[in-house]
């Protein structure tokens, strides 16, 4: 999509059925739970905590990382 956000493609791709990934390095991760805060997060640098089992994370906590000083 042409002059959008990463958070702006990325919440039209989820509005039309796609899920929520996260990269990491070179790892794509798909996220599964917390649909709420990924949606709100989206496109954001988050620290993300769940249990991962092969390519998929079952979120159970989402934050935005504190600001280094």
């Amino acid at each position: 999509m042409m002059n959008r956000s990463d958070r702006e493609c990325t919440q039209i791709c989820t509005s039309r059925g796609a899920q929520y990934v996260l990269v990491a390095d070179v790892r794509i991760y798909k996220l599964t739970d917390h649909a709420a805060d990924l949606k709100t997060h989206a496109g954001h640098t988050v620290n993300l905590t769940g249990e991962v089992k092969g390519d998929t994370i079952r979120v159970s906590k989402i934050e935005i990382p504190s600001s280094s000083k």
